[in-house]
């Protein structure tokens, strides 16, 4: 348990650290928000992933200097921290903000589509977590299949609402499954390659329909 000014502390780190980053998005950087191209992914991801790592070190540091955490446990909590840090950043962030620019390509396909595309992910979230293989971890890329699908359909606003219910089916998949700490954190990393690899080719897609405008 923290006191007030290790709490206080931890808040100011948090809000520092990420709203820095945003103010290098924002400024030197020239970011755009709508994640149309293919370098406005990368600056995001790049960025994120050094901001993530730069708030874990700082935040279990202080954790270690007021309770003397031993080395070795403080080095594997700042790895799942930045880790789950930054999948929260991969995931919600660009979700948000497509959502918000109202800048990306309108939505190509049906309603029956769309309809489809969700059972998919269903489907793929049903075969890894419930099909009693007991091996989640190996069936876990099925997750690429219908992800390439909205991609190439969907753009990016389709992209990042697919990431954004694939995440929410892991999490609730290791909740309700009683899944090791070790296990939760290949999850984790399994489904930062799934939400990086969607942004990307979502960007492509968005790249090349404006190239044939």
């Amino acid at each position: 348990p923290a006191s007030w000014p290790l709490a206080i502390a931890t808040c100011v780190l948090f809000t520092g650290g990420y709203a820095g980053m945003a103010a290098l998005l924002r400024g030197p950087l020239r970011f755009d928000a709508a994640f149309t191209r293919m370098r406005d992914v990368s600056i995001f991801a790049g960025l994120a992933l050094v901001a993530a790592l730069v708030v874990a070190l700082a935040y279990v540091g202080l954790y270690r200097a007021a309770f003397g955490i031993p080395q070795d446990d403080a080095w594997h909590s700042v790895v799942e921290f930045w880790i789950g840090d930054l999948i929260g950043l991969i995931v919600t962030t660009p979700f948000l903000l497509a959502f918000t620019q109202r800048t990306a390509t309108p939505a190509r396909g049906t309603w029956w589509e769309t309809t489809l595309q969700a059972l998919a992910i269903v489907g793929a979230l049903a075969v890894v977590f419930g099909s009693g293989l007991g091996q989640e971890l190996k069936l876990f890329y099925l997750l690429f299949l219908p992800l390439v699908w909205v991609a190439l359909r969907r753009g990016l606003a389709g992209t990042t609402a697919a990431v954004v219910m694939m995440q929410i089916g892991v999490i609730a998949a290791v909740e309700f499954g009683a899944h090791s700490a070790g296990t939760v954190l290949d999850f984790q990393v399994l489904m930062l390659a799934v939400a990086l690899t969607g942004l990307f080719l979502a960007a492509a897609v968005e790249e090349r329909l404006a190239a044939e405008r």
